[in-house]
């Protein structure tokens, strides 16, 4: 398969990416704005039911239930949710670029490098939203007394564990080490180019 084929594989397949982005991001939006606004949660005087699909917990503290309910969570997943599809989309849109114009002029043309350190501030930017989105779920987690939900002779302890991906890290590095890479085979294109 020649490069030119494969560039052209590869520019289908991120049109095709793009598009299921889009549709999964509009899918679990719809989704959390259907949990908060349906009846997935019944309080009664004494007792919470929380409905999610065939599993039915129920809560001898409605107060607990209610304040799930009405927590700042539900606008915070949407917010996060809607910026990883559109981080997400706009990386693929510049991939699809960088496609674009290996296609059009050269592998080393003058703006693939620029793209390359724009994909790179896209991941990074990616990764510090999905190490907030920990770190804000975990401070929800741990302002909520949990053994308010467990029978206290059976569970006499909750430790709960978190980890921070940080290889975006990595990634972005990679992204820039290749974007300088880059950057100097269009230089030597150029003087290629200029000799002949």
């Amino acid at each position: 398969m020649t490069l030119e084929k494969t560039l052209k594989l590869a520019g289908s397949f991120l049109k095709i990416a793009r598009v299921f982005v889009i549709a999964i991001g509009i899918i679990v939006l719809f989704s959390i704005l259907l949990v908060k606004g349906s009846n997935s949660i019944v309080i009664s005087e004494t007792t919470a039911s929380v409905i999610l699909g065939n599993l039915k917990v129920t809560l001898n503290q409605p107060q607990l239930a209610q304040q799930i309910l009405n927590s700042n969570a539900f606008p915070f997943a949407i917010a996060i949710v809607a910026s990883f599809c559109i981080i997400f989309y706009m990386g693929l849109r510049e991939l699809g670029k960088i496609v674009e114009e290996a296609l059009q002029s050269s592998v080393f043309g003058k703006n693939i490098s620029k793209r390359l350190i724009h994909l790179a501030w896209y991941v990074i930017v990616g990764g510090m939203i999905n190490i907030l989105s920990v770190i804000v779920s975990a401070l929800r987690i741990n302002s909520m007394n949990l053994m308010q939900i467990f029978n206290p002779s059976v569970v006499t302890g909750i430790d709960l564990q978190y980890s921070y991906d940080i290889s975006f890290i990595a990634v972005a590095f990679v992204l820039f080490l290749l974007a300088k890479v880059f950057a100097y085979g269009a230089q030597l294109q150029q003087l290629s180019d200029e000799t002949l």
